[in-house]
């Protein structure tokens, strides 16, 4: 198992070598925790990683963006790079503050969430979009 303290510090050290500024550095790593404990969260509700997290994923990222995760690489000129690694501090704060949201919003609902996956609109953004 990798030491999460090494891992970390090669992250820092990327990121300082890429010019981040440490505020930057500060808020991406903030992001990954937030991110972090609401895929914990997830887990612990038997929310299965790979599609189900993407699917998750990309609706909590179309409600601030507009556009899901592949659209918003592209728009950036990304291919296999992490989205997160190329956001301005702006998008790292919406991204971090809104999986915070989430995941204390998700305690309050996740009685009705196992029922999102037997539902054909699911797979539909428009399907999960707070009322106005």
């Amino acid at each position: 198992m990798a030491d999460p303290a090494r891992s970390l510090d090669r992250a820092r050290e990327t990121w300082q070598k890429h010019g981040r500024s440490e505020k930057w550095i500060q808020q991406r790593m903030t992001g990954q925790e937030t991110r972090n404990k609401l895929t914990d969260y997830w887990k612990e509700h038997d929310i299965k990683e790979g599609e189900e997290y993407a699917i998750l994923t990309n609706i909590i990222h179309q409600e601030w963006t507009g556009v899901d995760v592949k659209a918003h690489k592209t728009m950036k000129g990304l291919k296999t790079q992490n989205l997160r690694d190329h956001m301005s501090e702006a998008e790292l704060i919406l991204t971090s503050h809104l999986a915070g949201v989430v995941g204390q919003l998700s305690g309050m609902a996740m009685q009705g969430l196992p029922r999102w996956r037997n539902c054909p609109r699911a797979r539909s953004p428009r399907a999960w979009r707070l009322p106005a």
